[in-house]
């Protein structure tokens, strides 16, 4: 179906999943399986081939794929059973260079990627998405195809990352997607690659008002990030 339809579908899906439901999906699609399933079966011609962690099932099946396809005059798109590159590491750090499974709200973050390629490819357009684990929606992003930047790939391990100079959002699960298109962006050289969850914590209040004593009312505004303010108002007049 269209995205719109897609993301209907989805919805749907989170919402089984949180009202306690089993639920079985079955796809070749990394990227969903990695977001909805916490294990994860890996069938060959109807053979269970593996079974276990979802991110550990997921990573093997991606490599297997990786090595066995033939990428002989398909080095912009995708391949017949797999892609010309997978990554081997999506991994989110903290302001010294280490992972995290917990980060405060507004702290810097980098995050380190690492890509096998099968072949060299001239312009590999990267992307990262932090997206919200509750509602599965991209919240913040760094992308290539919209800065007009590119990288050339050589066969083999390729290795960079991308740091944001501050993480505006509140408290929560997220977690990282990333992803490398070709030149105009309209083919993938690799699977999506969704990281395990880490959580945000906020210790801080954004008002730089300061915080009141009247009570605290969360999440009336829907709001997934948090970024400084303050009320400009007659003096005097501000209850706290």
């Amino acid at each position: 179906g269209d995205s719109r339809f897609q993301v209907k579908c989805q919805d749907y899906t989170r919402r089984l999943m949180t009202s306690g439901k089993a639920i079985m999906l079955v796809s070749h699609y990394m990227q969903n399986i990695q977001g909805m399933c916490s294990r994860a079966i890996w069938l060959d011609r109807g053979k269970m081939k593996m079974i276990g962690d979802v991110y550990e099932v997921t990573e093997a099946y991606q490599k297997d794929i990786h090595a066995n396809i033939d990428v002989a005059g398909i080095p912009g798109k995708e391949a017949t059973g797999g892609f010309v590159a997978h990554f081997e590491k999506v991994l989110p750090l903290d302001e010294n260079g280490r992972p995290f499974t917990t980060i405060e709200t507004g702290r810097p973050m980098a995050v380190a990627l690492e890509l096998v390629s099968s072949c060299d490819i001239l312009c590999g357009r990267f992307y990262v998405n932090v997206q919200s684990v509750l509602a599965g929606r991209q919240l913040m992003s760094a992308s290539m195809l919209e800065d007009g930047l590119g990288v050339p790939l050589k066969s083999g391990v390729n290795r960079l990352a991308v740091r944001f100079d501050t993480l505006p959002l509140l408290a929560g699960a997220y977690r990282v997607y990333a992803c490398v298109r070709n030149r105009d962006g309209t083919s993938a050289f690799s699977n999506g690659f969704l990281t395990r969850p880490f959580n945000v914590i906020s210790h801080s209040d954004s008002c730089l008002n300061g915080s009141g004593s009247l009570p605290k009312i969360l999440g009336v505004s829907g709001s997934t990030a948090r970024v400084s303010y303050e009320w400009q108002i007659p003096e005097g007049t501000l209850i706290k």
